[in-house]
């Protein structure tokens, strides 16, 4: 059916490359190809690299202590758009389920349980998921201004994550709480 389809190339094995071509054909409308544009274009990348261990590796709200994951300061000097990621510079067996929560304001510090309930989250992953690219918030507009992140697994694990951050250059930093 006439529509917007997304197609994805690639290997059954992770981390082969080889050549190919792509052929796509329509008998009922002419089609159009056009690539889609890699994530964050046009924003600045920030990345924090941190992980989950002792007391920190506090898994999600189910677990009754989730403002102990870690927690990062953003801040925003103007209003932007803005991306985020979490994702394992590793592949740990079995691969945890990622989330990820945005949160205003914070104050400078860290989020205490009651503040840090995803039911006051401004954005966030919605569930806890495996995706191999990790978890995602997609691109939105903020307010300048001081946000918290709080990246988590599901169940506890202890393990090493990244947090990227797209935003407009020169427009946010980052600092773990």
């Amino acid at each position: 059916p006439a529509g917007k389809y997304v197609l994805t190339v690639s290997t059954f094995d992770a981390g082969k490359e080889a050549p190919f071509a792509l052929t796509v054909g329509s008998t009922a409308a002419p089609v159009t190809l056009a690539a889609l544009p890699a994530e964050g274009s046009g924003l600045h990348r920030h990345v924090i690299r941190s992980e989950w261990s002792g007391a920190a590796a506090a898994g999600s709200p189910n677990h009754h202590h989730y403002e102990r994951n870690p927690q990062v300061r953003l801040t925003l000097s103007r209003a932007t758009d803005v991306l985020l990621r979490l994702r394992l510079p590793s592949r740990p067996s079995p691969r945890p389920a990622l989330g990820l929560a945005l949160f205003s304001g914070g104050g400078g510090r860290r989020l205490g349980a009651d503040e840090a309930r995803l039911s006051r989250a401004l954005a966030s992953t919605a569930v806890y998921s495996y995706p191999a690219g990790g978890a995602l918030i997609p691109r939105q507009r903020l307010e300048a201004g001081s946000y918290v992140v709080i990246p988590s697994t599901f169940d506890p694990h202890q393990g090493k994550f990244e947090l990227v951050v797209y935003a407009a250059a020169g427009a946010a930093t980052m600092e773990a709480l």
